[in-house]
This record gives C-alpha cells, structure tokens and sequence, in this order.
C-alpha cells in the first residue's frame, strides 16, 4: 500500500516538473536549482510521511523549545 502512494507522489512531482520547467526563463537558472531544491525536499518529506505517518510535527519542535519560557512566565 504504502509504494502505491509513493509512486503516486512521484508521478504528481513529475506532472509539477514538466508542467512549470516550460515557464522559465533560460537565463535563471538560480530560479531552477531552487524549483528543484524545494520540489525535491517536499518529495523527501512526503515519502518520510508516506512510511513513518507518526513523525513529529513543526508544531511539536516549537512547543518543545518554547516549554521552558512557558513555565517561567506562569511563576
């Protein structure tokens, strides 16, 4: 089940890639490592989601960080 997912998140990142690599420019190609970069991160966070559904979220970080100051401010 879970390849099935994979593959079908790969097939929607290379729909994405075909369907914007056509508007840009041929000069920006700073513009296009980046189009590649986030695309490809997305991809990887998406595949980590896809095998490991119970990862902890941004929200999860924050709150862990901010717990300490939390704490101080009810004293």
């Amino acid at each position: 089940m879970k390849i099935e997912f994979l593959l079908g998140s790969s097939i929607v990142v290379v729909l994405i890639c075909l369907l914007e690599w056509p508007r840009f420019q041929r000069a920006h190609k700073k513009e296009k490592a980046t189009f590649l970069v986030l695309l490809g991160l997305g991809m990887a966070l998406a595949a980590a989601l896809i095998y490991k559904p119970d990862l902890p979220g941004p929200s999860q970080l924050v709150d862990y960080m901010f717990r300490p100051f939390a704490r101080m401010l009810k004293l």
